[in-house]
């Protein structure tokens, strides 16, 4: 990784399937893909009826960054990826908003491996139109 920190932008159009996972992985310079270790918890609301709901991940096979997100009529969200190119835990912290939900989750990546590159991925369904845009920055 040529960066210690990552923003990374996310705005969808649709998606095929409601209530669909977007889903981050983490891969090494070898191009292994890491999955074991993900821990974190997403936390969100009903605009409509304020509704509080929770998704979590326990030692996972990836960061459902925006579990149950992506919506018919898409969302748009924000993460930013601390230290994952270095040998200790990656810290994540994300925001999103759909049209009738808005959440955040807080995780880490509890494994002491540096990483060079990642993986996003639908869990159902497909994401039709948008943009994923990241940004690397230094301390």
């Amino acid at each position: 990784a040529d960066f210690k920190n990552y923003l990374l932008h996310i705005k969808t159009n649709s998606n095929s399937s409601s209530n669909a996972d977007f889903q981050f992985q983490l891969r090494t310079g070898a191009g292994s893909t890491s999955t074991t270790g993900y821990y974190g918890m997403w936390v969100y609301a009903s605009y409509s009826t304020s509704a509080v709901a929770a998704a979590g991940n326990n030692n996972a096979a990836q960061f459902s960054f925006f579990a149950n997100a992506l919506g018919t009529n898409g969302f748009n969200a924000t993460a930013t990826i601390m230290s994952p190119n270095e040998a200790r835990r990656t810290m994540v912290v994300s925001n999103t908003a759909r049209g009738d939900v808005a959440g955040t989750y807080n995780g880490y990546h509890d494994v002491g491996t540096a990483y060079t590159s990642c993986v996003l991925t639908v869990g159902s369904g497909n994401m039709t139109g948008g943009t994923i845009v990241f940004y690397g920055y230094n301390e």
